[in-house]
């Protein structure tokens, strides 16, 4: 995995893409911070690639919500606790 600037980009697009093309995968800075990742498809991968992207995605995400569960006690709670809560957010819904 290699960093790009955005300036490299903009100024030498072609030993980016010669990077892409030969299986590296960037990461894209502005300022010194990431921002994006880049990687090489094509129109037969291309597909498939941004639903591996997503799921990765939502699985961070998951984990994500998991670890802050756990740092505030959720994961300790009863089924009865958990019914409680259900119950009194469906009681204060919007009619």
């Amino acid at each position: 995995m290699k960093f790009v600037s955005v300036r490299d980009l903009r100024i030498k697009p072609g030993s980016v893409w010669e990077l892409l093309r030969e299986g590296e995968d960037l990461v894209l800075t502005s300022n010194g911070k990431p921002f994006a990742l880049m990687i090489e498809t094509d129109e037969g991968h291309l597909e498939k690639h941004l639903l591996e992207l997503r799921r990765t995605r939502a699985r961070m995400a998951v984990s994500r919500i998991r670890e802050r569960a756990r740092a505030r006690g959720l994961d300790r709670l009863s089924p009865r606790e958990i019914d409680s809560i259900i119950e009194t957010a469906r009681e204060n819904l919007p009619d």
